[in-house]
């Protein structure tokens, strides 16, 4: 088994923030975040970096379309409303990931 790290809504157990927009039940369709040898991750080194990716991503758009972008891409900000859960996925689920990572 290999432990992933995925956002769990607060007022939900088992809906997770997916990968893409909406939400999941199913953790293989969650916005996951592990490391490439399945070990556990970090949650302070989660957060820093959650905080740092959507800094930039707000950044890109701002120069992009200006001042009036939506963003909803907000790692960080997902923290008001969900918690980083460990979960572990088997093997070849663990293999998927990587592959759809790529």
């Amino acid at each position: 088994m290999r432990k992933v790290v995925v956002y769990e809504m607060k007022d939900q157990k088992g809906v997770y923030i997916a990968s893409e927009p909406g939400v999941t039940t199913e953790v293989s369709e969650a916005y996951l975040i592990y490391s490439r040898d399945g070990s556990e991750p970090s949650f302070e080194e989660i957060e820093q970096e959650a905080k740092r990716i959507e800094k930039a991503h707000k950044k890109f758009l701002k120069e992009r379309y200006g001042e009036d972008f939506v963003c909803s891409f907000q790692p960080y900000s997902w923290l008001k409303y969900a918690d980083l859960v460990v979960v572990e996925v088997d093997e070849d689920t663990f293999e998927k990931i990587l592959k759809r990572d790529e």
